[in-house]
């Protein structure tokens, strides 16, 4: 047995050692806990005796108990202190609440089951279960974090839950799953975190959660952490902000820990910053990157389902979203067809059916539509009062506040033997099925996920004359409840928030379009485009796009009219199946790390000889010494970097004269001759501090 681990072991757990008789193979170990003297006597031979000693420690009024040198000392404590056999129970109920919820929502006979959606796994097609993909690195002995991205509505809490049941299903691992968005106690992350430590394993201290998540024996999900980006979430320049969130975690990332961060994408996982700082604490921990995109409707729906929706006229690719996947998966296949009977009202259909559901659920004397009326009103107070969630006594006084009419007619509805008050149906209203009822935070209310709540934040757009706002946390959810409806009525949803859409990311905007119109109605210009995908798109077909850069988006069956495509960069950008229209080109497209499956990329770059001569040694010389500058900027008395992300370079440098190509092509000429070198990522480049004569040199230091 190795004693320095057992003193270790005990002493991590609160012991403190009492006895060490080494000529008798013997310790003694003493926890307090209130009145009681324990003493755990270990056997470090497997010839010690310990009567004697247990007879002293008896005498002196210790309670003692003696343990074999065969018994596995920190299995035994973990199991002992984190009540291992009570708490896998409890996440036992945690998970079977939480799918019984979702699937009983539908139907009282109907059966949860977890279906993975498709995923790309560090920008690679994933071929495992998610959650097999994920568990099948658990035992891999470095520490470790899984950032699993996904879009509002594509399953990231139901992926968390299915990923603790899992865990919790192995042996000697346990999961501590926190859920983000049910705890607004504090602003600060460090908070937040001891908060759900302390609400897990209320009698034990943070630090032997950190000792354990060390070890691997707790693995922490934390599922939507883009619900502490609420403020500047999509400025990349505020990264400095949200560092210290992932400086704490990287305090927990050690031993053997695992990480799992469940999130909706954001620019804080795409930016510069993010994976400079992944870069700078490469050596310390692994990264995985997921990213769940949408679910395959064959997946959900069985032949007979997906038949009645074709037949009577439904696009089953425009309903690839979970929420209404399950609700078409779980009803009954009656109901299903009378939904079919009108196509155009399917969204309508599902709204209907959980109000109605919901008015016999809690005898509720209210109509589907003056339920919706009182969700109106926590949307509209939501988006003029910039929140998402609210103290439940809060949300209580404001449908007494402004639903009060409606309210006392229901309260004329009911018999006398049933009679209510106002503040009855104001309680049954805050328990609303399309709010959050989660007994983890009773105090908070919102809107139960963010189809639901884009879509009373879509009904409010549409009743508020004028409406304008540029918070994507409302825009976000209203565009993506919209993605099932005609396009007539997605049109007219992406009229209403023209001026909003004016004054958010060139990113946003564009995705607005794709979910809306499936299409690019505006000119592209003067910004960055990251990580969306174009599917059977046609590019500058009436509109310029113009200075642009594509960072990590994926193009399939896209057509390029290069005609009105002007010195546009595509970053580390994917192309399946595309093609050009035209031949005569509008200006340079660059793609510098690029990817196509024919002659795409041959095609764009006879855009940039057509354009200009072959750089000239002079030229040549002024992007090299501009790449370097990213590293040791002018005006600067030593390096600022010695790593950084390759995307971050390639932009237009010398006052435009240098274009983003040139930049690429100039870091590859540096790698060449050993200025720069590729670290652990391809993704970026690093400084060989050895040539910094050579680097002086470039830059006429």
């Amino acid at each position: 047995m190795n004693v320095e681990l057992v003193k270790t072991t005990y002493l991590r757990y609160g012991f403190s050692l009492i006895e060490e008789r080494a000529d008798d193979g013997l310790l003694a170990f003493l926890l307090i806990t209130g009145p009681f003297r324990n003493v755990e006597i270990v056997k470090v031979r497997a010839d010690a005796n310990a009567d004697l000693l247990e007879q002293e420690l008896l005498q002196l009024g210790y309670a003692c108990k003696v343990l074999a040198e065969t018994e596995a000392v920190e299995q035994r404590l973990f199991e002992s202190f984190f009540s291992v056999s009570a708490y896998r129970k409890k996440i036992s109920r945690d998970y079977n609440s939480f799918t019984t919820a979702i699937s009983r929502k539908y139907s009282d006979y109907s059966e949860y089951s977890y279906l993975s959606a498709p995923y790309l796994i560090n920008g690679v097609p994933g071929v495992k279960h998610l959650s097999e993909e994920i568990l099948s690195r658990i035992e891999d002995p470095v520490p470790m974090i899984f950032v699993v991205e996904a879009a509002a509505g594509y399953g990231k809490t139901c992926a968390a839950y299915e990923l603790a049941s899992k865990i919790n299903e192995m042996s000697g691992r346990i999961p501590l799953l926190a859920e983000l968005s049910k705890n607004r106690q504090a602003r600060i992350f460090k908070h937040v975190l001891l908060d759900e430590i302390d609400r897990s394993f209320p009698n034990l201290s943070s630090r032997l959660i950190k000792d354990e998540t060390a070890s691997g024996r707790i693995v922490t999900i934390l599922d939507g952490f883009d619900e502490l980006l609420r403020d500047n979430e999509d400025s990349e320049s505020d990264f400095d902000s949200k560092e210290p969130m992932l400086e704490t975690i990287g305090e927990y990332l050690k031993g053997n820990a695992k990480i799992i961060l469940t999130t909706r994408k954001t620019i804080l996982f795409d930016g510069d910053g993010f994976h400079k700082w992944v870069e700078n604490n490469k050596s310390d921990f692994s990264l995985v990157k997921i990213q769940i995109n949408e679910p395959k409707v064959n997946d959900w729906l069985d032949s007979d389902r997906r038949e009645l929706l074709e037949r009577s006229g439904v696009e089953i690719a425009s309903i690839a979203n979970p929420v209404l996947l399950s609700f078409l998966r779980y009803i009954s296949f009656e109901e299903l067809s009378d939904i079919c009977s009108n196509p155009e009202g399917l969204v309508d259909s599902y709204f209907k059916f959980i109000l109605e559901r919901e008015r016999i659920r809690q005898e509720l004397e209210m109509s589907a539509d003056e339920q919706n009326s009182i969700l109106d009103i926590v949307a509209h107070d939501m988006i003029t009062d910039g929140y998402k969630s609210e103290d439940r006594s809060y949300i209580m006084e404001l449908i007494l506040s402004e639903g009060i009419d409606l309210i006392e007619s229901c309260v004329d509805r009911y018999p006398s033997d049933k009679k209510t008050t106002v503040e009855g149906i104001a309680n049954k209203l805050a328990s609303h099925a399309f709010l959050d009822r989660s007994s983890r935070n009773p105090t908070k209310i919102e809107f139960i996920n963010e189809f639901v709540f884009g879509h009373y934040v879509a009904r409010d757009i549409n009743k508020t004359s004028g409406w304008i706002n540029d918070d994507w946390r409302y825009i976000g959810p209203a565009i993506f409840s919209y993605r099932t409806r005609s396009f007539e009525t997605r049109k007219k949803l992406w009229d209403l928030l023209g001026d909003s859409l004016e004054f958010v990311s060139l990113t946003n905007r564009v995705s607005a379009s794709l979910s809306l119109l499936r299409s690019l109605d505006f000119e592209v210009a003067d910004g960055e485009v990251n990580g969306l995908t174009f599917q059977e798109l046609s590019l500058g077909r009436n509109h310029k796009v113009r200075n642009v850069q594509f960072n990590g988006c994926q193009f399939t069956n896209c057509t390029f009219h290069i005609s009105l495509l002007s010195d546009v960069s595509f970053f580390e950008c994917k192309f399946f199946s595309c093609v050009v229209f035209g031949e005569i080109y509008g200006g340079r497209i660059h793609t510098p790390g690029c990817e196509a499956d024919n002659d795409l990329l041959d095609i764009f770059a006879a855009s940039r000889t057509d354009k200009q001569d072959a750089p000239t040694e002079d030229k040549q010389k002024r992007a090299e010494a501009a790449v370097l500058e990213k590293f040791w900027p002018v005006g600067r008395d030593y390096m600022m970097h010695k790593h950084r992300p390759i995307r971050g370079i390639c932009n237009f440098a010398d006052s435009g004269a240098i274009s983003p190509q040139e930049m690429y092509d100039a870091i590859e000429s540096l790698r060449k001759r050993g200025v720069l070198s590729e670290p652990r990522s391809s993704l970026f480049v690093e400084v060989n501090l050895g040539e910094i004569n050579e680097i002086k040199r470039i830059l006429g230091r």
